[in-house]
């Protein structure tokens, strides 16, 4: 069983690795070029666009170089409610302030 989540989140990971790839290719921006725009390293942005996508931070900052979001990234939801096999919890609302 933990094998299996941990090859669903593995397939995550290189999920959005695969569509930061695509976004730059699209973009027109060499792998160079972008480093420069994120201040990142041209090697971690290779290991990024490898699976390495570990950082939210350093994806949000790839994105917002890019121009897209972070959330166009996200693989298109499943008819079972998976994506790609990973479950998403609903959002529960809980109130900031209770009155007592």
């Amino acid at each position: 069983m933990i094998a299996e989540e941990t090859q669903r989140l593995a397939r995550f990971h290189l999920d959005i690795a695969l569509a930061l790839f695509r976004a730059r290719e699209q973009a027109g921006l060499s792998v160079e070029t972008l480093a420069e725009r994120t201040g990142l390293a041209i090697d971690r942005i290779l290991m990024m666009e490898e699976g390495d996508t570990t950082s939210l931070t350093e994806v949000a900052q790839v994105c917002d170089a890019i121009g897209i979001s972070v959330a166009s990234l996200l693989p298109a939801e499943t008819d079972n409610g998976l994506h790609n096999g990973i479950a998403r919890a609903p959002l529960k609302r809980r109130p900031l302030l209770t009155q007592g």
